[in-house]
């Protein structure tokens, strides 16, 4: 008999990924339930998932502050997961141009007008966050085209 896979859910409050994960188990699926970035690390590094998580994208140092996107944090203050998962791509692509659609496609899964908003939104709030801790970086803007983590 062929096993199911196993799949790792991950929501922080519960609600519909319990409902999710219950779904899963009544198709069969071997299902895990983590709500915390750390939590699901732990299940997947003690685990049987197939795939690998590129560790040499947990941290990144902008002079002498961390950007850890494990546990969602800059510094000393805590990021939302978009907020999160934008810096990630802008520092994996650190001093070159990210396209806006790329950003996008992969945070926000739609490339509309509406999306494209809410990430002129999560920018300015990146902009503020790193202003705020000192961060010898800054995110600059190609009008249409994307954003650029640089250092200052």
């Amino acid at each position: 008999m062929k096993e199911e896979p196993y799949i790792l859910i991950i929501d922080k409050e519960k609600g519909a990924g319990v409902k999710l994960a219950d779904f899963l188990r009544s198709l069969n699926y071997q299902v895990d339930f983590a709500t915390s970035g750390q939590e699901a690390l732990n299940l997947f590094l003690a685990s049987h998932y197939e795939g690998n998580i590129p560790t040499e994208d947990v941290e990144f140092y902008f002079g002498d502050i961390k950007f850890d996107s494990v546990h969602q944090t800059l510094g000393s203050r805590k990021l939302s997961c978009r907020e999160c998962e934008v810096l990630l791509m802008l520092s994996r692509s650190r001093n070159n141009l990210v396209d806006r659609n790329l950003i996008l496609q992969n945070v926000w899964r739609d490339t509309s007008y509406f999306a494209w908003r809410s990430l002129c939104v999560y920018i300015n709030h990146l902009r503020k966050h790193l202003k705020e801790e000192n961060c010898p970086v800054q995110i600059l803007s190609s009008k249409n085209k994307g954003y650029k983590l640089i250092d200052m």
